[in-house]
């Protein structure tokens, strides 16, 4: 039973979505042709869908580089200025071509010349990443046992993990002194707390969302979904499929590594 908590507690609200329900992608993949239009070099605008804890200041810090000798604006979203609405991102990927536009992002189709991108992450690393940095935010874990009186996981996230696992009977799992009852309850929990789903993420604008329509979304409307367990593949696909922002990306990013 021990087992089964732990696991229901690491997997809940972190379903992979990557372009197929209930299987992994192996590789980061074109997944769809975007909303086309732009030049012929390609899109006027790309919109990146940062999904947290996948590695997208990274990609950031190499398009921002790549903007300034490319001379494309790139424009990043402020802290908390998230989920923006519809019409006030078609009016920022309107205002300057070409622009490059990143923020934690609602789909929106039918915008000529826009094509989104994003990253995905295996989930329990994605979940071990979170987990360190609501450590350093000092938005903490607990977890404790439903009689013992409660421990705090402040040895890291294997450490965390084992405790669960060595458990005799179910825990409860705290968020700031919030008990975790359900999965719901996780899902209502912020990015800073408790990481949405993945596929949460790919999803648009219309009420009830489902993996399905969010599977939809990211298969016709995205130009490239990578996923950071392949990030070099992931940055050479974006050079291949966007090279008037991305030509020259991978080499960028060897000769930064090499430093």
């Amino acid at each position: 039973m021990a087992t089964a908590v732990a696991l229901a507690v690491l997997v809940a609200g972190c379903r992979f979505a990557t372009g197929t329900a209930g299987r992994r992608s192996t590789a980061p993949k074109r997944v769809g042709t975007g909303e086309g239009g732009g030049s012929d070099e390609g899109p006027s605008a790309i919109i990146y869908n940062a999904v947290p804890k996948t590695g997208s200041r990274s990609l950031e810090l190499l398009t921002k580089e790549l903007g300034k000798t490319r001379g494309f604006k790139v424009e990043v979203a402020a802290l908390g200025e998230y989920y923006p609405a519809e019409a006030e991102m078609r009016r920022t990927v309107r205002q300057t071509d070409p622009i490059f536009y990143q923020n934690h992002a609602r789909f929106f189709g039918g915008a000529a010349g826009v094509s989104w991108i994003s990253i995905a992450r295996e989930p329990v690393d994605r979940l071990g990443s979170w987990f360190e940095f609501a450590k350093m935010l000092k938005k903490g874990w607990g977890v404790r046992d439903r009689n013992d009186g409660g421990c705090r996981c402040t040895d890291g996230f294997d450490a965390c993990v084992k405790h669960w696992m060595g458990m005799a009977r179910p825990c409860l799992v705290t968020v700031d002194g919030r008990e975790m009852r359900s999965r719901q309850d996780m899902e209502r929990a912020d990015d800073h707390h408790f990481p949405l789903p993945q596929w949460r993420h790919f999803c648009d604008w219309r009420p009830n969302c489902t993996v399905d329509d969010a599977i939809r979304n990211m298969q016709t409307g995205y130009a490239v979904v990578g996923l950071t367990g392949e990030y070099e593949l992931t940055l050479q696909l974006l050079e291949r499929e966007l090279p008037r922002f991305y030509s020259g990306l991978f080499q960028l990013y060897r000769r930064r590594a090499e430093l």
